[in-house]
């Protein structure tokens, strides 16, 4: 297994947290054993928030986490898109959605603008946000703070305009030729109509444009109507991973 210290996370939480990351030679063993390991990193780094990830098709240890106070939040859906067939779909649907662009932001007053977006409640499906100890207001906090972050280390942020008005945004790491789509949003006061497709395809014609030749990234099973989204425009499911948590 792997374990990480996720440092970042006290500021976010305000919980000590590590991730373990369950690898195949963990399944050839007793679930019993597997957990013991997992309460060992624990007291190893005093967590008091256990995120613990494994890829689908071991229930067993699944059902040991379950029994010891984890619970099963989400199952993590990893995409790729490779750039045939994202500049198939673009061709499809660019009559529908030809209004949709992607704009790098200009200026640090962008970043802000967006944070203070997300802050507002963009994100709703995702483990913190459905976790009852934290919530909506902690996961939009968390994600604004990863936005800032990732733009300070040199990720991609841009604005997705539709026929001049920005309605959401992307966040994307880039680095030869293949992207990692970290986040997604669409702005709440655009969130009645039907702009999280406009922000798919200009993502997607962005990446035609640039000339990536693949891209990856993550959703989760709470929000299957981002999941369709994403296969619309050229997607396909690569592997999931079933998360659970426990708090201390």
């Amino acid at each position: 297994m792997k374990v990480v210290d996720a440092v970042w996370e006290l500021r976010n939480l305000g919980k000590r947290t590590i991730e373990v990351k369950l690898e195949k030679k963990d399944f050839s063993r007793e679930p019993v054993e597997v957990y013991a390991d997992i309460e060992d990193a624990e007291k190893i780094y005093h967590a008091e928030y256990t995120v613990v990830k494994m890829k689908t098709g071991y229930p067993q240890v699944g059902w040991e986490l379950q029994k010891n106070g984890f619970w099963h939040v989400e199952t993590q859906i990893c995409l790729r898109a490779f750039y045939d067939d994202v500049k198939s779909c673009v061709f499809q649907y660019e009559q529908l959605y030809s209004g949709a662009e992607q704009k790098t932001i200009d200026t640090y007053d962008d970043v802000t603008y967006i944070k203070n977006e997300i802050e507002k409640g963009i994100f709703s499906t995702d483990r913190i946000a459905l976790d009852p100890f934290w919530g909506i207001k902690v996961a939009n906090h968390r994600y604004a703070n990863w936005v800032e972050d990732e733009y300070k280390r040199g990720s991609e942020l841009s604005y997705i305009s539709v026929e001049g008005k920005n309605v959401g945004f992307v966040l994307h790491r880039i680095e030869n030729k293949v992207r990692n789509a970290l986040l997604t949003g669409v702005f709440p006061q655009f969130r009645s109509g039907n702009y999280g497709a406009f922000v798919l395809y200009a993502g997607s014609a962005s990446m035609i444009k640039k000339n990536i030749k693949v891209s990856y990234g993550d959703v989760s099973s709470n929000n299957p109507a981002i999941l369709a989204l994403n296969e619309m425009f050229g997607s396909r499911v690569r592997f999931m991973y079933d998360v659970y948590t426990r708090h201390k």
